[in-house]
Formats: C-alpha cells, sequence, structure tokens
C-alpha cells in the first residue's frame, strides 16, 4: 500500500458562521437519519444563508421525528412526548411557512422556503475548533 503525503501547511480552517440570526433557504432534506444513541429517527435540513455577508454559507438543522413509544411517556402536566413532539415538528415547517395537517409532515415542501435561523457557538475542548450550530428557527 502506497503513503501519501499531504502538505497542510497553506490550507485555511473554514470560517464559522458569526452568532446571530440570519435569513435561511432550504435546499435539501433528508429524512432517513437515525440517531445511534436513542433510536430516533430525525430530518437532516441543509440550509443556505440567503443574504447578506455570508450568503452561501451552509448549515443544518437536525429535526427529531416521533416515536410510538412516545405516546407511553406521559409529563407532570398531563402532556404525552408523542404531543410535545409533534407540536415542535408543527413550529418547525410553520417557520418555513407550512402548514402540518394533522400531524402529517412531508419535509418535500420545505425545499425553496425561507426561516430565520439563529446561529450559536461551541467551543470543542479537544481540538480548539469553534463548532456552530442553529439553536432555534423562526418565521422569516
Amino acid at each position: 500500500m502506497g503513503v501519501l503525503n499531504f502538505d497542510y501547511e497553506d490550507v485555511e480552517r473554514p470560517v464559522p458562521i458569526p452568532e446571530g440570526d440570519y435569513l435561511f433557504k432550504c435546499t435539501e432534506v433528508d429524512d432517513t437519519g437515525v440517531s445511534k444513541k436513542t433510536g430516533r429517527g430525525f430530518s437532516k435540513i441543509s440550509l443556505e444563508v440567503a443574504e447578506g455577508e455570508m450568503a452561501g454559507k451552509k448549515a443544518t438543522y437536525f429535526m427529531s421525528h416521533p416515536m410510538e413509544d412516545d405516546k407511553d411517556t406521559e409529563y407532570d402536566d398531563g402532556t404525552t412526548k408523542w404531543g410535545l413532539m409533534h407540536r415542535l415538528m408543527s413550529s418547525a415547517f410553520a417557520a418555513f411557512g407550512i402548514q402540518a395537517k394533522k400531524g402529517k409532515f412531508d419535509t418535500s415542501k420545505l425545499i425553496g422556503q425561507e426561516c430565520v435561523g439563529t446561529i450559536v457557538h461551541e467551543l470543542n475542548e479537544e481540538s480548539g475548533d469553534i463548532r456552530y450550530s442553529i439553536d432555534e428557527i423562526k418565521a422569516a
């Protein structure tokens, strides 16, 4: 097997999107994600900053799916985890201007739609890199 040598000396690290609110456009949705920890399905929503200095920069929003077991988890106020997960998905769809119908979520309708997302930063203690994520989405 051959040995590959690379010179990374002149390679710049990507600049993270600064913290704050940005107008995003949904470019792709992948509904096939499954958490290794919980087994819960999720949608990976690919977003792109739509305007301003960071236009074209990409970010990802993850949206967890309700599970059948959620119906059995009840909170002190009488709500179920199932109901909570449905409300969270409904509010995410509403952020893109789409009204979910009776718990049916067609994520393909998100593509091309816009929302406002709040970028937050976290420092990776091991690498010293800044990881950015979308903390919240809301209507544009």
